[in-house]
């Protein structure tokens, strides 16, 4: 057995097991609205909206991409949630000025803010942006993409995996879908929330498999 090779491995295997340890740092969380909660489904294909919240210097980016392929369909507003560690208020919340699609209202309240269309489970949020329903430019539908800048020292992508009272961590509002029923729209909210933390967990996978090949050579 080659002796030298034993520290280098075990230094190695040490170093590559303390960074794994480390608390993983979720650089972006991505939420698919891919959920009926009140009303009708829409009849585009799901997910009929991603939220992914990016972190950059000062706070965080929040781009929404539309999925809605039909026509007829759009969104009217979107609710969600922060931490409570954080006030709404208190986080500086500016749209992007190239992006032709016209905010309505912009609204910041723990705990305060509903979801138009969205009944009972559609309370509680802590932000609300709603969207122009008139066609043309200005409503939010078919492939659109708007992006927010939400700045507040020490907010992170993280903070907004955060529930409402009804267990909802994202809501909108889709307008245009006809049903037997007679209801023109539906509420809909996000599936499992996907942090970035996929990379650390396969390298503290690999590097346990490493130690448990090492541990079996030095035995033989």
């Amino acid at each position: 057995m080659n002796v030298k090779f034993i520290p280098r491995v075990l230094g190695a295997a040490a170093l590559t097991l303390g960074l794994a340890s480390m608390p993983a740092h979720a650089a972006t969380m991505t939420l698919t609205l891919n959920t009926v909660f009140n009303g009708t489904s829409p009849t585009s294909t799901s997910p009929w909206l991603t939220a992914v919240f990016t972190d950059i210097t000062g706070g965080v980016q929040l781009t929404l991409t539309s999925s809605l392929n039909v026509s007829s369909e759009f969104f009217s507003d979107v609710t969600f949630n922060v931490d409570s560690a954080f006030v709404p208020s208190g986080i500086g919340m500016s749209q992007d000025a190239s992006n032709p699609l016209a905010v309505s209202m912009l609204h910041t309240t723990q705990d305060a803010q509903n979801l138009i269309g969205g009944g009972s489970l559609g309370k509680d949020f802590d932000f609300g942006i709603a969207w122009a329903t008139s066609t043309g430019v200005g409503r939010f539908d078919g492939t659109d993409v708007k992006v927010f800048t939400l700045l507040a020292t020490g907010l992170t992508a993280a903070n907004f995996n955060t529930t409402n009272a009804s267990g909802i961590k994202m809501g909108a509002h889709v307008q245009g879908i006809p049903s037997p029923a007679g209801t023109t729209s539906g509420a809909i909210k996000n599936g499992v929330p996907v942090p970035d933390g996929g990379m650390t967990l396969a390298l503290l996978g690999g590097t346990l498999m490493g130690l448990g090949a090492l541990r079996r050579r030095l035995r033989r």
